[in-house]
């Protein structure tokens, strides 16, 4: 009895508890009694448990054939496109090589059709797309009769938005009428949607054509691009590398010239690392001017809310599409929204401003490109005429814990998934949290000074009283870093990645590093990020840190030479046109307009 009690105590929690300790504790004791009676007694609970495992595989199973099967559906519609109209291809070529301005621009003219506009697009995915696994779902039939009828609306001398005819991609955690749902789960395979989420309800209105839904990782919960349904993502600037996380499937899209923009989501980095990782320009606005109605509401951790985002070629774009959004057709649809308009003024304004910058901070050293692309950031604001000063970003360790604390609040946390197994990538955390609780608090107190205490510690603290407390300090947190800023009148923040992009599954290696980016979700800034060059030839290397997460960057530095660099433009909450102010006027003075070398030589083929 006293072995039953305290092997019950010290076995963790969970469906085999019962059937396991059933069968230990009948062989404890098999040398006694009749054998033959506790052979028995063993062999329920493992038939029982037997049962249970095979009917989930099962399960699983099934509902990953459906959501594989559904995803065959991509290959079947872009053969069946070959069969499309011709396009001759240098147009094909200028069509998909155009910014989204120059092709409104184009399409005004009359230079060319809405329906030349879809049949370019479909062209590349079919040549080029598909070779990334970037693509979750399609609509291509459904966008080149749309891109019809928007042709005879164009012919008839209608009235119509300024998105007419142009097509884009959704990130697959973003709901769109008639199209499935995963969040890159083959349990949510059954998941199709009734409705459009505001955010592409305004770009419709505008006459813009949902062409494909993006792949992305499953959940959102790291910094690359993967799941069971369409395997895993490649970034074009380089195969072995992520293209960045979670919103990775549509950057890929963008940068492989398939749509001229999309959309995503960003709760600790999800469209700045993808669109850092592939050369794009992104904004993640301040959490509460882009509607988050839908008909499922987009998820988050308080204070931790999920950012809606757009991904494009140039910064003009990104301000066509936000002045798009922040208007009364938003509002309109969604009461609760604050009823910010669009400030051109404060977009295009010239006026001289003071803004600091970050180099380095010893909680995740920076890699001496990523420092390069500030300092060269920071003369071309100079050359702008600007005031350019060095700002300190704290002790990020102090983000990080109180973020692990936020993302692990609930009990089963964001990995709880009842009909499909984590990723691989997700093992340092799923191991854990099948640690009995006496363990968990042994090591937290065993590695409070390193980074792995954080996680130990936020997977230990779970109470409503120590979510009311990460609340606290949050607040805290904020006025700690708004505070500093207000004391140096600062208008904006120039900040770095900390590396460029890492190779695939090694995100367990780098998930403290996401401190560069979360804080700016835990202050709910506007963030933009901008591409300013590439890494060098005599730039890859990483010599700094002594734990085992900082050194894995030197990994992560080796065989980097040519990937894009980039950078975070920060301002103030609202202050959104601010940002991509600043950010317009980096890019006048550092262009960053390549393609990927593979995808440059097949669109002039």
């Amino acid at each position: 009895m006293i072995v039953k009690l305290v092997f019950c105590c010290l076995w963790p929690s969970g469906v085999v508890k019962w059937p396991c300790a059933w069968v230990i504790m009948a062989t404890l004791q098999s040398d006694r009694g009749n054998w033959k009676f506790w052979a028995l007694m063993t062999s329920i609970p493992c038939f029982y448990l037997y049962k249970g495992i095979r009917n989930r595989l099962d399960r699983m199973n099934a509902l990953l054939s459906k959501a594989r099967t559904q995803h065959q559906s991509v290959n079947i519609a872009l053969l069946n496109s070959a069969t499309w109209p011709a396009i001759d291809p240098a147009k094909a070529a200028k069509i998909t090589t155009a910014t989204l301005c120059e092709l409104v621009a184009m399409r005004d003219a009359g230079e060319v059709s809405c329906e030349e506009i879809v049949v370019a697009f479909v062209r590349n995915v079919r040549r080029i797309g598909m070779a990334y696994n970037a693509i979750a779902y399609e609509h291509i039939q459904e966008a080149l009769t749309a891109a019809r009828k928007c042709d005879l609306l164009i012919a008839n001398k209608g009235s119509y938005g300024p998105l007419l005819g142009i097509p884009f991609s959704v990130k697959d955690c973003i709901c769109t009428k008639d199209s499935p749902f995963t969040y890159g789960c083959a349990s949510m395979a059954n998941n199709t949607q009734f409705d459009d989420a505001v955010v592409i309800k305004v770009l419709k209105e505008a006459g813009a054509i949902v062409m494909l839904k993006g792949s992305m990782h499953m959940l959102g919960a790291q910094a690359e691009t993967e799941n069971r349904i369409v395997g895993r993502c490649l970034n074009p600037w380089n195969i072995t590398r992520t293209p960045g996380g979670s919103s990775g499937g549509d950057a890929v899209l963008v940068s492989t010239r398939c749509v001229p923009f999309s959309t995503g989501s960003d709760v600790g980095g999800s469209v700045r690392y993808p669109a850092a990782y592939c050369g794009l320009y992104t904004l993640k606005p301040t959490g509460q001017r882009l509607s988050s109605m839908a008909p499922i509401i987009k998820s988050g951790f308080p204070p931790l809310f999920t950012s809606w985002g757009f991904m494009t070629r140039a910064v003009e774009d990104l301000a066509l599409l936000f002045s798009l959004e922040f208007s009364q057709t938003q509002f309109s649809a969604d009461p609760l929204v604050p009823p910010i308009h669009w400030k051109e003024d404060r977009y295009t304004s010239t006026n001289k401003l003071k803004i600091g910058y970050v180099l380095d901070n010893d909680f995740w050293p920076v890699a001496d490109a990523c420092k390069r692309a500030v300092t060269d950031t920071v003369t071309a604001l100079q050359n702008k005429g600007h005031e350019l000063v060095p700002f300190d970003l704290f002790d990020l360790k102090e983000v990080m814990a109180l973020c692990w604390k936020v993302l692990m609040s609930s009990k089963d946390g964001p990995l709880r998934l009842k009909e499909e197994v984590p990723l691989w990538s997700f093992r340092h955390i799923a191991w854990r949290r099948l640690m009995p609780t006496w363990f968990v608090a042994g090591c937290y107190y065993g590695n409070r000074q390193g980074k792995e205490g954080m996680m130990w510690k936020a997977l230990y603290e779970t109470s409503l009283q120590d979510m009311v407390q990460s609340n606290i300090e949050a607040e805290t947190l904020k006025n700690k870093y708004y505070q500093a800023i207000q004391t140096q009148g600062l208008d904006a923040l120039i900040v770095p990645y900390p590396f460029p992009a890492f190779q695939h599954s090694s995100s367990p290696n780098n998930n403290y590093s996401v401190a560069w980016t979360i804080l700016f979700n835990l202050l709910d800034m506007p963030v933009g990020s901008v591409p300013v060059g590439k890494v060098r030839l005599n730039e890859q290397f990483y010599n700094k840190g002594e734990d085992q997460y900082v050194k894995s960057t030197a990994e992560v530095m080796a065989g980097s030479v040519g990937l894009p660099l980039a950078v975070q433009v920060v301002t103030k909450r609202y202050q959104d046109e601010l940002c991509l102010n600043v950010m317009r006027q980096i890019a006048e003075e550092l262009p960053f307009k390549e393609a990927p070398p593979e995808v440059e030589a097949l669109l002039r083929a």
